[in-house]
Formats: structure tokens, C-alpha cells, sequence
């Protein structure tokens, strides 16, 4: 906020108090709150405060205006003209805001006399708090500035002809010994603190009034006059040219840490670091200035090795050290353990914190905790509740970011280990390299690593730009989809054949064809398009043949190696999809032994979180080959590496996320296992998280498809357990979330197979309960519709398989009205389509809903009097069933299945 609009503020409330509307203490209670919003006038948060009626607000207000009108518009010489007021300036400075004491510095000097110079001082006058020298070395010119517990002045230095900054005690502080202690302190840890980023002191004296001392003069600004001057021009800056104005404030940042770690090397903690703390010299200097709230003679830093001694004050006693459980600091900068009082917990970790916070003001130009009561503000420190600074500012580099909030951690131990460890971060970020903390998306490390290769890279890059325009162009021209696929099939032959001379370029090409496929071959638009498959899966293939090349040449690299076990996990779920399972096992298998390499304690959260979601990959491979056993463990590796990461992150919506879909997969196990009780309450547990991040900003593309499953699971497990009419209840409400997620997303063939298990599962429902047959009806019809267009298009497996299924209850639906033509006619169709998938693929699920189907079928023949055709279907059926069991004898619905068909054929061999 500007001086221009303090000022302001400070002119209404000096105003209402010489004209009675409300006393100095409703005043002082008003300015406490305001400096923590200050875009709010004066006048309306003492209205909030009772301290105003309406009417004296809109009196105030409009005296303020004549007040201005009369001067200029310029609240600083309106408040020049004010008579003074007793004591008010005094309780001002306990606010301890930089711009509050501005004013404060320049009020307290004389009204006459003096002629302001270039920085809008009074030239000759001298503040009425400051106490005349009795050394004749120095002579007092005019005030600079004022703090909590002295003034600072422009004093020359008559034997050496140079100007100083002289600082005294003022007011009631030089009759406190606490405060003559801790101003003394404050002068001997900034003189003994040797070092170019700390101010040199010159001299120490004493009046009859209290102590000063003398130190350089420093011409320049504050590191916060220059965020707000940066910020102020922001809107009108690109990213590139708002980076390029960062580095300046970080290396003067990197600067300061400097000054700090050093401190820290001699026992001292500074405790109020913030922007309006760190001067900027006109000619590169940066030095850390208010050193009054120090703590000393605690523990030196491990990470700077120093042979001076820790710093002990010879000046003060112990009697000036605050006490545990008071607050020091200025709230938005402080760390959470000094909100809390507890200034026994103090280490270097918590200038570290304050170095963030200082980090985060240049990011955002704004403080961390802002806009809010001094008690709001202090609990928001205490939990670390702030906003990102790059959800603050979109211009913010994540490497930037990541390295603020990791100094900002509310956990002293989650923090830098060190400000040294936090200045080689920044000092890496400058330099163009990888933070520790934040691992670069692929295309950026692509980025890096072509400075270093750029002959390689420029005759790589039209191949490249042809490859990416090929895949972009699919998104625009739909009519020409064959054409672009083939032109970025040509060219991503030809970027490998290149590729292959150069190792490292033939890695980076690698990776980028296949990340590129990723990220434009996975859009929903892309779900019915089988050359877009197609290419996909030609580029992952192309992928994992150049990548295990190179890998296998370079073992020990394990950056290439991640890339590759990456790769390898989508090419797993790519070859199960496709129904190549040993294929699929092989590479799943792989990826895990390459990730699980890397020791638990060295893993990154998204390490951990990748590998859980690759041993659920694992497990859906296990179920579908139907070695349940295998299925029920890779879960079980999943979920327990997701529940510990969600106890260090208790709010992480992924890691909740992650446990849900976890629980989904597991939920149809145990339906597998004949445990439909303990499948239906994961299936709760699973929709309960999926609830509770519903509106989360945090929510990710797959979360809405992966709900919709779980509730269809829910609403057969219902049925089968004969709960009818809530399982009815559940599915009108999840039918109704299904369509309003599909009506913001209708080119998702995804949502459709969940809602179109819901519309034919609850359909069965009714059917079973014998009511409600004509809903049954069009919930059928609908989902076979739906079914019939995505098979159809996307020729897929698990579609084709929902299209059977559909297919399955809208026979038995005109089964249940005796229209048997009809029901004959829906089970062939399903009978068609499974069979497809079958031949291709003759996996349990699928042999056993083959199995499901001739069932149906023949209970149909048998209604039209077709016993022979009947009995035949059965034979067929029994047949499928039971090679379903011998490749998964652990599911008890196979076998349930088995006994029903079983029993159906000895009925109709009796018969006969």
C-alpha cells in the first residue's frame, strides 16, 4: 500500500479524534486492525469496531475531503498543517508499521524552519525527541526515520566531514532498563556482526537522556520500496520480462541470506527479517538492517563453519531477553513458532522462515498473511494457511515457488536444513539449473539440456516441430485426422532414425515423442479415434525400443532410468488394455523393479505416489489374468504406500485420490472373493473420499469417471443383497449426477460406461423387484444407445463388453414382459459382441460373461419351447465357465455361475 494512502488514513483518524468523535484509544484499536487491510479506510473499520455511528462515519468522511480539497489533495501536507496531538505519535509506534513510523519521524519535527531536501525531510529541523549531543564529533542535520525504540537521524561526522545515521533512545523507552538493555544489545550485535551485508557501527555514546550510537548512512531504498515499485509495472510485463526483474531482488536477497547465515555462524537470530529490513545500496550494496529484536548466544549454525566465537553481549544483562511465550516480530514475516510465543523452539530455521516470507513478498508483492485482524493473521501463521505465491501471481517460476514454500513450511523440520541450503537453491535457479525441491516437468529439463547441445538440437527441431504440429493439428482439423497421424507417424520415424546418432539427444527425442502423445493423444476427443490409439501406441513402443537401448548402456543413470520405468508403466497399460497380458505383466513388473530401486528415504512424494499408482496398475493386471491372491497384494502395496504419505499430508486431496481408487479396485476383488458385504462398504469408504474433494480446485480429470464406477458398484451390490428400494433411491441420485457430469463433458466416452452401468444395473434392480418395469424400459433403451455409439466408435474393449452387458438386461427386461422375439433378438446382439471379445481375448471376465449370456440365451429357448437349442447353449455356456475357474478358481461368483448352469442342464437332461 502507498505512504500516499497511509497518510490518508492517518488524516481521517487524526481528525476525528481533535473533533471528539471518539477517544485515542478507539483510534489506536482502529489502527491496529487497519495495518493489516489497509485498502479499507480508517473511518469504516471504526465503524465495525462501534466506535462510529453511520452518520459520524459519513461526517468524517466528508471533512477528510474538505480537508484535502484545501491542500492540494495531498494527505501528507494536510497532515503537515495538523495541530500536533499529545502523545498520540507515541502509541503509534507500538504498530510497528514502516509506514505509520514514516510518518511518525517526519511529524514529530518541527512545523518551521527547515527546507525539505531531495528525500522530502526537513533539512535542518530536528526531532523533539531527540536529545542534543554532548560530543562535539557529531552534529545532528535531520531526522530519517523512526522505530519501536529509537529515532534515527542524518548527523554529520565533523572530523572525518561524512555523513552518518545516528540513532537514539526516545520517549519513555530511556527510563525502561528493559529497553535501554535490548537498545544497547541492538548497537553491539549490529557493531560486532562484521560483515559486508550488516551495517558498520562507528561509535556508541551516551546523553544525559539514554545511550545513541553512530553507523554508516546508507543512501538508497528498501527492498520494499523496490517489490512495489516492480509490482506496480507487473500488469504491463510478460513472463520473461518479469523474470529478468526477479533475478535482481533474489541476488540481493541471496545477499542478505548471506548476512544472515553469518549471523547464525555467531550464535545470533535476527527475528523481524522483512523487506522494509534489507537496504538496497545505490551501487549493489544489500545490507540487513534492525537488529533490535536479535536473540544471541544461541546455538551456531552446523552448516557455516566460523572461527569466531558465539556471540555473548558484554553490553546489557540477561535481564533483556524476552520471555518465553511473547510474541516479537512483525506477524506477516514471522515464523509460525514465534506466532505461537514460543521463543524456546528459535533457530536458524526461523530467519529461514522470514527469508520465504521475504521470498514471497517479491513473488506477489504482497506479505504472506494480509487483509485480516492481528488475531486472524496470527492463527493463520500458527497453521501456515497462506495462498501460493504462483496462485497469487501466474508470472511466479515454479522452481521459485517450490523453493518458498518449502522455506515456509509450517514444520520447523520440513524446512531448508539451512539458510545455506536455501540460498543454493536460488543461487541454482539464477544460474539456469534444477532446485532441490522441485522436480522440472520433462520439457523443461528438454530445455536445459538443448543450451548444451544446440548444434544437435537445431537439426533435430524442424523434425521435432513437424511431429508436434502433426499432433496439434488432429485437435483442429478433425476432418483430416488420417492425414496429420500419418505425417506425424513419417516424422516421428524420421526424429528417431535421427535420434540415434546422438545418445543423449536420442534419449530426449525419446521421451518428448512419447510425453507429446501423452498429453495429445489422451484428450477425450480422442477416445473414438482408432488411428490416434494407434499412434499412441506406435510412439510408446517406438519409446521403450530406443529408451532400453540406452538404458541398458547406461545402468547407473538414474534419471534415464525414471524416464523409462515411466514409459514402461504406460506401455503396461496400454498392452493390458489391448489384452496382451503377458506383454503387459512384463513391463508392469519392470517399471517396479526400476522405481522400487530408488531407497525408500531418497523417493520424492510424487516418486511415492507414482509407485503406489504402478502397483495398482499391477493389481488391475493380477484380477484380470484372475490370480486374485497376486491382485489382493499389489492393492495392498498400493494402498500402504498412499496411507503413509497421507499421514504426513493429512489434507493432500491426491493422496486421498489415490487411496479412493485404490479402494474401487479393491472393492471389486472382494466382490471376486464372494465378500460382497466387505465390497460394499470399500465401495462406500471410495465414494465417501470422492465426496469430499467433489469441489476441490484440486479434482482431478479421472476423479468423476472413477466416482460414477463406484456408485454403479454400489447400486448392484444393493440388488444382490435385496436392498431394492434404496438401491432404487441411490441410482435416481446417481443417475442424476451421471448426466450432469456428461452434459459438461459429452465428448467423454468415459462417463458414458458408468452411467451406463447404472442405467441397466438399476434397471435389473427394478426388474428383480417386479415394479416399476416401463422406467426399466427407457433406462434400457437409453443405455443402449449410449453403449451401442460408443462400441461403435471406439471398437474398444471394455465398450464392447458394456454394450453386452446393456444388451444382456434389455433381454431380460422383455423377458420379464413375455415378449420373447424381442428378448431372442437383444441376446443375440450381446451373444455377438462378446463373442468378438472372446476370440481376441480369452480372459476369465470375459469367458465368464460369454458363460453369463448363453445362460440367458438358453432360458429364453427354453421359454419358447426350444429345449435342444436350449440344452446345446447350456453345453456351450458350461464350457466357458469352466475354463473361466481354472484360470481363476479363487472367484466365487464364477463358480456360483458354474453351479447355476450346471444344475439348469441336469434339470433339462432329466426332462428328457
Amino acid at each position: 500500500m502507498s505512504q500516499s494512502t497511509t497518510d490518508r488514513n492517518l488524516l481521517a483518524g487524526i481528525l476525528g479524534l481533535q473533533t471528539s468523535l471518539y477517544s485515542e484509544s478507539h483510534l489506536i484499536s482502529a489502527m491496529r486492525a487497519w495495518v493489516f487491510r489497509k485498502s479499507t479506510n480508517i473511518e469504516d473499520v471504526l465503524l465495525e469496531q462501534g466506535a462510529l455511528t453511520h452518520e459520524q462515519r459519513q461526517f468524517l468522511t466528508k471533512l477528510v475531503e474538505q480537508y484535502l480539497c484545501l491542500n492540494g489533495q495531498v494527505p501528507a501536507t494536510a497532515l503537515s498543517k495538523l495541530p500536533a496531538t499529545s502523545g498520540l505519535t507515541e502509541s503509534l509506534l507500538v504498530l510497528n508499521d514502516a509506514e505509520v513510523n514514516s510518518f511518525i519521524s517526519i511529524t514529530d519535527a518541527p512545523k518551521r524552519g527547515g527546507s525539505a531536501n531531495s528525500e522530502g525531510l526537513a533539512e535542518t529541523a530536528i526531532s523533539s525527541n531527540v536529545v542534543p549531543l554532548d560530543d562535539a564529533r557529531y552534529k545532528i542535520l535531520r531526522p530519517h526515520a523512526r522505530g519501536g525504540l529509537g529515532q534515527v537521524s542524518v548527523a554529520e561526522d565533523m572530523q572525518l566531514h561524512r555523513e552518518v545515521a545516528l540513532k537514539q533512545i526516545i520517549g519513555h523507552h530511556s527510563a525502561s532498563t528493559e529497553s535501554r538493555n535490548r537498545f544497547l544489545i541492538e548497537a553491539e550485535v549490529t557493531g560486532r556482526l562484521e560483515h559486508p551485508g550488516i551495517v558498520p557501527v562507528y561509535s556508541l555514546g551516551f546523553t544525559k537522556s539514554g545511550p545513541y550510537y553512530v553507523m554508516r548512512f546508507i543512501r538508497g531504498e528498501s527492498m520494499k520500496q523496490a517489490i512495489d515499485r516492480l509490482h506496480d509495472k507487473r500488469p504491463a510485463l510478460n513472463s520473461m520480462e518479469f523474470t529478468r526483474e526477479i533475478r535482481k531482488l533474489i541476488r540481493r536477497l541471496i545477499d542478505a541470506g548471506n548476512a544472515v547465515a553469518y549471523a547464525h555462524s555467531r550464535g545470533v537470530l535476527h527475528r523481524d527479517i522483512k523487506p522494509s529490513n534489507i537496504m538496497l545500496g545505490k551501487y549493489g550494496e544489500t545490507l540487513v538492517v534492525d537488529w533490535g529484536l536479535a536473540k544471541t548466544g544461541t546455538k551456531k549454525s552446523d552448516s557455516v563453519s566460523s572461527d569466531e566465537p558465539t556471540f555473548v553481549p558484554l553490553s546489557a544483562d540477561s535481564s533483556s531477553e524476552t520471555r518465553v511465550g511473547t510474541v516479537v516480530g512483525t506477524l506477516s514475516y514471522m515464523s509460525p513458532e514465534q506466532a505461537s510465543g514460543r521463543l524456546d523452539l528459535l533457530s536458524p530455521q526461523s530467519d529461514l522462515y522470514s527469508l520465504g516470507a521475504t521470498l514471497y513478498c517479491i513473488l506477489t508483492g504482497e506479505a504472506p498473511f494480509d487483509k485480516h485482524s492481528q488475531e486472524v493473521v496470527l492463527q493463520n501463521v500458527r497453521e501456515g494457511k497462506f495462498i501460493p505465491p504462483i496462485q497469487k501471481n501466474s508470472l511466479v517460476p515454479k522452481a521459485l515457488n517450490a523453493v518458498c514454500l518449502k522455506s515456509m513450511a509450517t514444520r520447523m523440520e520440513d524446512r531448508y536444513a539451512s539458510v545455506q541450503s536455501q540460498l543454493e537453491d536460488l543461487e541454482l535457479w539464477l544460474a539456469d539449473e534444477p532446485v532441490s525441491v522441485y522436480r522440472e516437468p520433462f520439457g523443461e529439463r528438454l530445455m536445459r539440456s538443448a543450451k548444451r547441445h544446440k548444434t544437435a538440437v537445431g537439426i533435430a527441431s524442424a523434425v521435432l516441430l513437424s511431429t508436434i504440429v502433426g499432433l496439434l493439428v488432429i485437435n483442429i482439423l478433425t476432418q483430416r485426422q488420417n492425414a496429420a497421424l500419418q505425417i506425424a507417424r513419417d516424422d516421428a520415424t524420421k526424429a528417431k532414425e535421427l535420434a540415434e546418432e546422438n545418445s543423449e539427444m536420442a534419449r530426449n527425442l525419446s521421451v518428448l515423442l512419447w510425453r507429446n502423445a501423452e498429453e495429445k493423444l489422451t484428450a477425450p476427443e480422442f477416445v473414438r479415434n482408432q488411428n490416434a490409439r494407434n499412434l499412441r501406441s506406435e510412439l510408446t513402443e517406438a519409446s521403450v525400443t530406443t529408451l532400453g537401448k540406452i538404458v541398458e548402456r547406461s545402468k547407473s543413470n538414474r534419471e534415464l532410468s525414471y524416464d523409462y520405468a515411466q514409459i514402461l508403466r504406460v506401455s503396461g497399460n496400454l498392452k493390458r488394455l489391448g489384452r496382451e497380458l503377458a506383454t503387459a505383466n512384463e513391463r508392469t513388473l519392470q517399471s517396479l523393479e526400476i522405481q522400487q530401486q530408488i531407497p525408500a528415504e531418497a523417493r520424492s512424494e510424487a516418486q511415492t505416489d507414482y509407485l503406489a499408482e504402478t502397483f495398482r496398475d499391477l493389481g488391475t493386471l493380477k484380477k484380470t489374468e484372475g490370480n486374485l491372491t497376486a491382485a489382493q497384494h499389489a492393492f495392498a502395496s498400493a494402498k500402504n504406500l498412499a496411507i503413509d504419505s497421507l499421514k504426513k499430508h493429512p489434507d493432500s486431496v491426491p493422496y486421498q485420490r489415490t487411496i479412493a481408487t485404490i479402494e474401487l479396485e479393491e472393492s471389486g476383488l472382494l466382490e471376486d472373493l464372494g465378500m460382497d458385504l466387505a465390497s460394499y462398504e470399500m465401495a462406500m469408504s471410495c465414494i465417501k473420499r470422492f465426496d469430499s474433494f467433489e469441489h476441490s480446485d484440486k479434482k482431478s480429470a479421472n476423479g468423476d469417471f472413477l466416482h460414477l464406477f463406484a456408485r454403479a458398484r454400489v447400486i448392484k451390490l444393493m440388488s444382490g443383497a435385496g436392498q431394492y428400494h434404496e438401491a432404487e433411491q441411490y441410482a435416481q441420485e446417481s443417475i442424476a449426477m451421471g448426466r450432469q457430469v456428461l452434459d459438461k463433458n459429452p465428448n467423454d466416452g468415459d462417463i458414458l460406461v458408468p452411467l451406463a452401468r447404472m442405467l441397466y444395473r438399476s434397471a435389473g434392480n427394478l426388474l428383480t423387484a417386479k415394479e416399476q418395469t416401463v422406467i426399466a424400459g427407457e433406462r434400457l433403451d437409453e443405455a443402449v444407445k449410449r453403449m451401442t455409439e460408443l462400441a461403435s466408435s471406439t471398437k474398444l474393449a471394455p465398450h464392447i463388453s458394456g454394450l453386452a452387458s446393456a444388451l444382456l438386461y434389455q433381454a431380460r427386461y422383455y423377458e420379464v414382459r413375455n415378449e420373447l422375439s424381442d428378448a431372442d433378438k437383444s441376446i443375440m446382439k450381446s451373444v455377438q459382441q462378446i463373442n468378438a471379445l472372446v476370440s481376441k481375448s480369452p480372459t476369465p471376465g470375459y469367458l465368464s460373461e460369454l458363460a453369463e449370456i448363453l445362460h440367458e440365451h438358453a432360458k429364453i429357448k427354453i421359454a419358447t419351447g426350444e429345449k435342444p437349442a436350449a440344452i446345446e447353449l447350456l453345453q456351450q455356456a458350461k464350457t466357458r465357465q469352466e475354463e473361466a475357474c481354472k484360470q481363476s478358481p479363487e472367484n466365487v461368483p464364477f463358480k456360483t455361475l458354474l453351479q447355476s448352469i450346471t444344475a439348469l442342464l441336469d434339470e433339462m437332461g432329466r426332462a428328457n
